[in-house]
């Protein structure tokens, strides 16, 4: 009986020893017990789980690699940003520049026109020294009601000089245009019809007209004479 006893358990070291040692006789068992196949599909599931745990970690490489270039861009977009804010500051700035520098254009040639009126209305008298033959200017003003003249109710002002039984009406101005024309006239227009002289004769004194003024100053009678 102890005999019998011994020879199972030697049996069963020897087939344990050959379990750990031999692979072929490991496959036999278990496909003999039916292990084979499922020891088979657990090889595959494994297999696929490493795929899967490769895509995976290329996938994180990727979003790893996406986030960095995301990264890049919002600080590329914030460069941008500040680059851009300082751009604008800087338009803003020569915007205003321009504004203050226009300001200053308009207030000196605001300040250029009056001078340029003035020396054409001073050399005016030598103009009507060799012109007319006189020395003296009057001043007509005459508070336009109706608005014959601009439009709305001011008051009119024309130089004038009569000699003999001519009214010389004139009009001094830096330079004319075809509107300046128009307004003289009515001017004269409203002398004419307050005053009832016996002659008019319309003169223009001015450094430039266009040739719109010109052909106006032409058509409706008066003589443009330049300084």
């Amino acid at each position: 009986m102890a005999s019998g006893t011994t020879s199972r358990e030697d049996l069963k070291r020897a087939i344990l020893e050959l379990l750990r040692s031999d692979w072929e006789f490991r496959r036999a068992v278990a496909a003999e017990l039916g292990l084979l196949e499922i020891l088979e599909r657990l090889v595959k599931i494994e297999e696929r789980l490493l795929k899967v745990e490769e895509r995976i970690e290329e996938h994180t490489r990727a979003i790893r690699a996406l986030q960095e270039q995301v990264k890049a861009l919002q600080e590329q977009m914030v460069k941008l940003q500040e680059q851009v804010a300082e751009h604008s500051r800087v338009i803003r700035n020569l915007q205003e520049e321009l504004r203050r520098f226009g300001d200053r254009l308009a207030a000196l040639g605001s300040r250029w026109g009056l001078y340029a009126e003035d020396a054409v209305r001073e050399s005016l008298y030598r103009i009507l020294q060799e012109y007319l033959g006189v020395a003296r200017v009057e001043k007509w003003r005459e508070y336009d009601e109706a608005g014959e003249v601009l439009g709305r109710p001011r008051i009119i002002e024309i130089d004038v000089v009569v000699k003999n039984d001519t009214h010389y009406l004139i009009e001094v101005k830096s330079s004319i245009d075809v509107y300046d024309v128009y307004v003289f006239n009515r001017k004269c227009e409203l002398y004419t019809k307050r005053v009832k002289p016996p002659k008019v004769k319309k003169l223009m004194v001015t450094f430039y007209a266009d040739d719109k003024a010109v052909n106006a100053a032409e058509e409706l009678g008066i003589e443009i004479v330049r300084g």
